[in-house]
């Protein structure tokens, strides 16, 4: 079947809708641990206040009750990084099979191969912007700060305590004490961060896994019988690109 060029427009522009529908995204595992917001906003902003677990002291009665100060807050505000990426369709494979011959009739597997070409562009690009999603909730995790090409990172101030360097008593060495390291981290998400609950998730590289795994102090905890005090588990039900074990 032939169409003529006005045709053949109409058809690459509305099958090229329906073939970008039908492209996947990259998996998003790291951004499972993030809440998704939606803002109609250039700037974005967070409040922070922090809270203490002060414990409250008792007064005779009849007499003046403890006089309490109300909690600071601070605002933080950041512009979000923007993504423009785009292609050139006069630059693709089969743009002048469709285009370029004045008067020509195009056939429809023509506009068809040209339309999934421009398709399969379009998807690459957004794989491009999720990717960069995912690498900045890496950095968030890494250190808290989200380094962008404008130089006008954004900075979360994370505490020194909670970007703890095992590098030089790493879990593979004889007498390292992986347990004790994961229960200081526990702890300190406890203490400062005011965590509820618990179970911590942990996110491991494959070397470090692996260290774990045949870390001497973890095989003789978990060696007991019958008490089970190391059970390694699914934690994050979302866990769309992350492999357990």
């Amino acid at each position: 079947m032939a169409l003529d060029l006005t045709q053949a427009r109409a058809a690459f522009t509305q099958k090229l809708i329906a073939v970008y529908k039908e492209k996947t995204t990259p998996l998003n595992f790291l951004r499972s641990f993030f809440p998704t917001v939606e803002a109609d906003t250039k700037a974005v902003s967070i409040e922070v206040m922090r809270g203490t677990e002060k414990i409250a002291a008792d007064v005779e009665r009849g007499t003046n009750g403890n006089r309490n100060k109300g909690t600071r807050s601070s605002e933080k505000m950041w512009v979000p990084p923007y993504y423009r990426e785009y292609v050139d369709a006069t630059d693709l494979n089969g743009y002048d099979r469709l285009f370029g011959t004045s008067g020509a009739v195009p056939s429809a597997h023509t506009v068809a191969e040209f339309a999934f070409t421009v398709a399969d562009e379009l998807a690459l690009m957004q794989d491009k912007i999720e990717r960069a999603y995912e690498r900045q909730c890496a950095q968030v995790l890494e250190d808290g700060i989200v380094m962008l090409n404008s130089g006008d990172n954004i900075d979360f101030k994370r505490k020194a305590g909670s970007k703890v360097d095992l590098t030089a008593a790493p879990w593979s060495t004889a007498g390292s004490d992986a347990l004790g390291h994961l229960s200081a981290a526990a702890e300190w998400l406890r203490d400062n961060g005011k965590a509820r609950g618990g179970v911590f998730d942990v996110i491991l590289g494959s070397t470090a896994k692996e260290a774990l795994m045949s870390n001497t102090k973890l095989l003789a905890q978990a060696d007991l019988r019958r008490i089970n005090l190391v059970d390694i588990a699914t934690p994050q039900a979302a866990a769309n690109g992350g492999i357990l074990h």
